[in-house]
């Protein structure tokens, strides 16, 4: 049996190992790539199965297809697989929280190894697959105005740098970057709508109770599950945005910090890694601000950009740039033609129809996925 087959059959975890030493160069890098040839259907399964292993997966393939798109300028840069290939991209700050690249990196090589396919369409086939697996529609088969195309290049030279969103842009700005990448503003938001996979959501089940993974599975809170609870919470929650941040004491223990590791992952392999990182994490917070609160059992203090306006202050489970969209659809006085006012019917529309919002959502990713790549061979997905 060749080598081809048998990596088929391997676990998961040493085929990891075996990819991610794989060393790709610019002569490396499918020079005579051809879509036509790739079975997609394998495609998809192995994003499944990657999945399965490790639901976390779906929501850093979201992630990195919109890191990996929308790097560019007028120069360089898009859909080009570079945010995983590139030691420049993969060490990014935008890049490196919860060290979602580096986790996700040997996955889509092996993807990529196993099916022939090049990185960049693993990265944006896996990124649809997710938003099904999580419960959503299937990308692939919602008639939008723009196909799903296959057959990007990959590169090995970097995305240009400061191209993405920063986390804090106003409505203002946020409307000019979606301009500046070739989306509507309707598209823009719609793509933000997978914010509601968050992490900072920790043990949140839909319905806002708590999940303990003490005595639970956990893998179907509100991180694993594809909604549009994001735009209900956005457009629901008061909030007062500071910059710069203020201090404040955060109403969590080290006993639910542990518990909040826990649920970030479903496998048990991170699920330790990311406990031992957390405690890690607590021990340094008390080496610098001395000691938990003897009575309330509370971590030391902390610095919030966003203060929910609720009497048990419940912390802020998404970025600045998404509680200043929410003060816009929470603005009662705007005019309908201004940017806010524009930005408010959206999220209010897409809060009141799910299914508007996924089709909307299909388009805008389907666009994405497909801006300033380099096609070896540009087909429609045949699935």
């Amino acid at each position: 049996m060749c080598t081809k087959y048998l990596i088929i059959i391997i676990t998961w975890n040493s085929v990891f190992l075996f990819v991610s030493n794989v060393v790709y160069s610019r002569k490396l890098l499918l020079p005579s790539y051809d879509p036509v040839k790739i079975k997609w259907s394998m495609v998809v399964q192995s994003c499944n199965e990657a999945f399965a292993y490790e639901k976390r997966y779906a929501s850093f393939f979201i992630r990195t297809s919109a890191h990996d798109s929308l790097a560019f300028n007028s120069k360089s840069g898009g859909a080009d697989g570079s945010v995983l290939l590139t030691k420049d991209e993969l060490s990014r700050p935008e890049n490196t929280y919860d060290k979602f690249t580096h986790k996700l990196a040997p996955v889509a090589k092996k993807i990529a190894f196993r099916t022939g396919a090049s990185v960049a369409d693993v990265i944006a086939v896996c990124g649809a697959v997710a938003v099904e697996y999580l419960g959503g529609p299937n990308i692939f088969k919602i008639n939008t105005t723009t196909p799903f195309y296959v057959g990007r290049t990959d590169t090995n030279i970097a995305n240009p740098h400061k191209q993405l969103a920063k986390g804090s842009l106003n409505t203002t700005e946020f409307a000019s970057f979606a301009q500046t990448k070739g989306l509507s503003l309707k598209e823009m938001i719609a793509l933000m709508g997978s914010h509601v996979l968050i992490d900072d959501q920790n043990c949140k089940n839909n319905d806002g109770t708590e999940c303990d993974p003490t005595i639970e599975k956990c893998d179907r809170i509100k991180m694993f599950t594809w909604s549009n609870l994001y735009y209900k919470d956005v457009c629901t929650t008061p909030t007062t945005i500071y910059m710069p941040a203020i201090e404040v004491v955060e109403n969590i223990t080290r006993a639910d910090r542990k518990k909040h590791a826990m649920c970030r992952y479903t496998s048990q392999k991170f699920k330790d890694e990311q406990v031992i990182d957390a405690l890690a994490e607590t021990e340094a917070i008390l080496g610098q601000d001395g000691e938990v609160d003897p009575i309330t059992g509370k971590l030391p203090n902390g610095f919030q950009n966003v203060i929910v306006n609720l009497r048990d202050r419940p912390l802020w489970s998404y970025t600045i740039n998404d509680a200043h969209l929410g003060k816009a659809c929470q603005n009662k006085k705007l005019q309908p033609q201004e940017t806010d006012g524009i930005i408010s019917s959206y999220l209010k529309e897409f809060a009141n129809n799910p299914v508007v919002w996924n089709n909307v959502y299909a388009e805008a990713y389907k666009k994405m996925i497909s801006l300033r790549a380099i096609w070896s061979n540009k087909i429609e997905i045949p699935l």
